[in-house]
């Protein structure tokens, strides 16, 4: 990738989590997920959470790839609710995921469609 176009908005310039997530080609809920393991720096703007410019060009620069599927415990952290939540939306076939060995796991694309699917409360 040409980091030409990230050289002008390094100083202090913040990206919205989607903008960070095709800079970095990966979903959004996998960006999401490193965030609250601490690997990335993000920071909250007006009550969400942005990535700074120079912490892209850094991952970008590291050639990291973010991990692909997600597990039920980042799954319960990124929908505000317990991993007991989790696997009963996973037993009950609303949220679908893979099974590999005791453990499940979601893939970013499938946890959208599960949140797109919900009600507007």
């Amino acid at each position: 990738m040409n980091l030409s176009g990230l050289k002008g908005k390094t100083d202090m310039h913040l990206f919205r989590i989607r903008e960070a997530a095709a800079l970095l080609h990966c979903h959004p809920y996998s960006l999401y997920s490193a965030i609250y393991q601490g690997r990335i720096k993000a920071l909250k703007f007006k009550g969400n959470l942005r990535v700074p410019a120079d912490e892209v060009e850094r991952l970008i620069q590291r050639g990291d790839r973010l991990k692909v599927n997600l597990s039920v415990a980042e799954v319960g952290r990124i929908l505000a609710c317990s991993q007991s939540t989790v696997l009963r939306l996973i037993r009950g076939r609303k949220l679908k995921a893979e099974r590999i060995g005791k453990r499940y796991s979601v893939s970013p694309k499938r946890l959208e469609d599960y949140v797109l699917s919900m009600p507007d409360v």
